[in-house]
């Protein structure tokens, strides 16, 4: 397993948080505003992110990203299947906040915050929890060799 490119995928999303979205492989946007989305416009799932940091180092992520999206005609999910050196069993468990343990799962799925602090304060806040669970679901499949 390919740990060293796992705690630069933890690194990405906690550095930036809103560079994380677990509904989507990777995708560069345009048109969001500062709190919706990162500055350089692409978001990712851990997948996304692995097979995109995965790749030589080009101007910017948004550039990178266009070369997973048209890489060799694998999948992004396979893509970073391959980069990481794990199983498909693995990469269920990994890619995918159904497959990750209850403790993560459920704390993903409940991390909306509860209050009405307005638009950009709320997406802050829930960029920055699910950056942080997403990390330590990545921190607890490092530390289980990929078996949980």
């Amino acid at each position: 397993m390919n740990t060293r490119l796992l705690r630069k995928v933890q690194r990405v999303i906690l550095r930036e948080p809103a560079r994380l979205c677990m509904g989507g492989w990777l995708s560069v946007m345009s048109g969001l505003t500062n709190h919706e989305g990162p500055s350089c416009g692409t978001v990712g799932c851990i997948a996304g992110w692995a097979a995109l940091l995965d790749k030589p180092r080009m101007r910017s992520y948004r550039d990178m990203a266009a070369s997973v999206n048209r890489f060799d005609g694998r999948s992004t999910k396979e893509q970073a299947k391959d980069a990481l050196g794990i199983t498909e069993e693995q990469s269920e468990r990994l890619f995918h906040v159904g497959g990750w343990p209850a403790k993560y799962s459920e704390a993903y799925k409940n991390s909306d915050p509860d209050f009405k602090a307005g638009a950009e304060a709320w997406f802050r806040t829930l960029n920055r929890r699910r950056a942080r669970i997403a990390a330590a679901r990545i921190e607890r499949f490092i530390r289980s060799k990929g078996n949980v």
